[in-house]
């Protein structure tokens, strides 16, 4: 299928006011270079001067000019749902045997509505559907769909271990963001990708929306679904390092509101990529860098808690922390942090270690806590017994003496600290 047949169908052949963006990458240089304007009415792939030392990007909706932001959207086009496979270790044959079993558990396995396009890019899909052309300001409805779409998609990530190895791009719940133009040059592959047209009927999106179930999220392992479902988590480590880098610079002692603002802000970004224990535990590790820390953060917890999250925009986050032009600059030029899979990975260890610790406390068994959690024993062993060995001698008299006024016996208290008798009664004698 023709590139040509692909743009009639994705943004069609009446005239509009605004443009299709196309951005030109090329090969060995950093972001979008150059634009290219497709002409209204004049949807021809051949005007376009693709050479095959670059890469070239299409917005999937229209925009009144070039910039690239939410406050140009004329219109809404189409829906996309960007996915990568980024294993290295995949060859190409592995890497489409993989996306064409991952189409097809799609279609066998799950109630969603066939997608217009299907487009292979060498590295991964898009998977576009076409819609009836809408007002901008049904982005709510525009996003609440997409994320019910990726949110459906992400239950065959959990049910099939072979399809953790890809990725739905964050930026497919942005309205304006750059995806691989139809059969055009991969640099990274060195072929062109190649697209097909399974449905020409365009979608109204409030019927979409309605056809598309919503699928209920678990609440188990939060800090590793927050990373792999969530579209801010870069943009929520930018501000904690930022915050971080804000307390250490001015470095003084600041009011009571000011550190109030302070750990408000940084606890709610936290809650957006770890779990709330977690984040409380951030929290109070930040306060502790204060000259002054703050004595009460209970209240900072429960009114967090309570709303859920608070959304503020840039500009409201550096007028609610009284940045002065230095500080807006640092955190204005500070760049969004891509995590990757092994600190995603990390995030998920730190909880499933605090996980494992809390139900210990709780005088779980290492079998106990094994099952709850799905994992090894020999993993439940390894972390406690890595805990207790930072504890210090009088800490350990401190548990010991505190499971002994709880009526635990000394076999039961050896156990939980992970230590013999003798050592047990060496400690008391201390």
């Amino acid at each position: 299928m023709s590139a040509h047949e692909a743009l009639k169908l994705a943004f069609g052949e009446s005239n509009y006011n605004s443009v299709v963006c196309i951005g030109q990458h090329k090969q060995g240089q950093d972001g979008i270079i150059t634009y290219a304007y497709i002409p209204s009415s004049k949807i021809d792939i051949n005007k376009i001067n693709i050479k095959t030392d670059s890469d070239f990007y299409i917005t999937a909706n229209t925009l009144t000019r070039k910039d690239r932001k939410t406050e140009n959207l004329f219109s809404l086009k189409n829906i996309v749902i960007d996915i990568d496979c980024h294993n290295s270790e995949l060859d190409d044959y592995d890497r489409n045997e993989l996306l064409e079993d991952f189409l097809f558990r799609i279609k066998r396995d799950l109630e969603l509505p066939p997608f217009n396009i299907i487009h292979f890019t060498g590295r991964g899909l898009q998977l576009w559907y076409c819609l009836e052309e809408i007002a901008g300001v049904w982005s709510f409805l525009y996003k609440d769909t997409v994320e019910k779409i990726i949110d459906t998609l992400e239950t065959l990530k959990e049910e099939y271990p072979d399809f953790e190895q890809l990725n739905i791009d964050g930026i497919s719940k942005n309205l304006v963001g750059f995806f691989r133009l139809f059969e055009t040059y991969n640099t990274k592959t060195g072929r062109r990708s190649v697209v097909e047209i399974q449905n020409y009927e365009k979608y109204d999106l409030s019927e979409l929306n309605q056809s598309i179930p919503r699928v209920k999220k678990f609440a188990q392992n939060t800090s590793l679904q927050a990373n792999i479902q969530n579209d801010y988590i870069a943009f929520n480590h930018k501000r904690i390092d930022f915050i971080k880098w804000l307390v250490a610079y001015r470095n003084a002692p600041v009011g009571a509101e000011m550190r109030d603002k302070l750990l408000l802000l940084f606890y709610n970004s936290c809650i957006r990529v770890m779990s709330r224990e977690m984040a409380k535990a951030y929290t109070l590790k930040l306060n502790r860098e204060f000259k002054i820390p703050l004595e009460r953060t209970e209240n900072i917890f429960t009114y967090i808690d309570q709303k859920g999250f608070l959304n503020f925009k840039n500009e409201t986050f550096c007028m609610f922390l009284e940045l002065n032009e230095i500080e807006r600059h640092k955190y204005m030029e500070q760049k969004g942090s891509h995590y990757t899979r092994d600190k995603m990975r990390r995030l998920a260890k730190e909880e499933r270690n605090r996980r494992i610790l809390e139900l210990h406390k709780a005088g779980k068994t290492h079998l106990d806590i094994a099952e709850i959690l799905n994992i090894s024993r020999k993993t439940v062993s390894t972390v406690i017994k890595a805990n207790i060995k930072q504890l210090t001698s009088d800490e350990k008299k401190a548990k010991i003496i505190e499971y002994r006024e709880k009526g635990l016996k000394v076999d039961e208290i050896c156990k939980i600290l992970a230590i013999s008798k003798q050592t047990y009664y060496n400690i008391l004698k201390r």
